[in-house]
């Protein structure tokens, strides 16, 4: 495969990473130049890390990279992401694409014109979530009806829950709630639901159950009306089950209110 050269269009934190995944993978990227907005920047970032910089956009284009990273603040990514796909180079995105639904319809539609746009939306590509997003993809779950979030923010859950839904860009409702008081729900009869945990802690110093969110865990919820496999590690309260800190599957029979303790 052959590398691919880029530039990267800004200079803060995330510039970076674009930065560190060339360092890390030379054989199949390279920093052409960080096309940063004072000299005192591009200074600053040539000093401290030894990227390649530049204060000029000519000069960038000259040096004909495959595509263009555009890493800028998030009011300014949609008006410099059409700037640089007006000069005919494809762009790779930060998110979000646009802060204003025109915004984005109009980037949106230069892309159905053929311009080469992707954005950097990659929660679920996450190991932890792509696992759990072809469990739900192989069936075991059947047809999912719904999805609920508490792991991404945003975008980045709207994302999430399209993939989780297989929605695509089909039409979808979305309703959303926040709350700080603990307190449990019982699931459904004949629901069962495969829960998925990211602790930042051991278990054995915190609690969690469906609708206690104040905390600071990352939960996932996808339920279905179709019967599935007991997972390998449940934590259900009248099972008396012991938690574990790793991602788990939870099979929640009908009824059970559900816990870790």
């Amino acid at each position: 495969m052959a590398k691919l050269r880029f530039i990267v269009v800004g200079s803060g934190w995330r510039s970076l990473f674009y930065w560190r995944i060339a360092q890390a993978l030379p054989e199949r990227f390279e920093l052409c130049a960080m096309l940063c907005r004072t000299e005192e920047k591009a200074e600053k970032m040539h000093r401290e890390y030894g990227v390649p910089v530049s204060t000029s956009a000519e000069q960038c284009i000259a040096l004909h990279p495959d595509f263009v990273v555009v890493a800028v603040n998030k009011a300014s990514i949609a008006a410099v992401s059409t700037e640089w796909l007006a000069r005919g180079f494809a762009v790779l995105c930060e998110t979000p694409a646009a802060l204003e639904e025109d915004a984005l319809r109009a980037l949106w539609q230069l892309h159905q014109q053929g311009a080469k746009l992707q954005v950097a939306e990659q929660y679920w590509l996450y190991p932890t979530l792509a696992k759990r997003l072809a469990a739900v993809r192989s069936g075991a779950l059947g047809t999912p009806q719904f999805v609920r979030l508490s792991v991404a923010h945003g975008y980045h859950a709207v994302s999430l829950a399209r993939q989780f839904l297989n929605a695509g860009q089909q039409p979808v409702r979305v309703t959303g709630r926040s709350w700080t008081e603990r307190s449990s729900k019982r699931i459904p009869a004949g629901v069962r639901c495969i829960t998925a945990h990211w602790w930042k802690r051991p278990c054995s110093s915190t609690r969690w159950n469906l609708r206690a969110a104040a905390r600071r865990f990352w939960i996932l919820t996808v339920c279905s009306t179709t019967p599935i496999c007991a997972a390998p590690t449940p934590v259900c309260r009248e099972s008396g089950a012991k938690c574990s800190t790793t991602p788990c599957a939870v099979w929640m029979p009908p009824g059970s209110r559900c816990a870790v303790n």
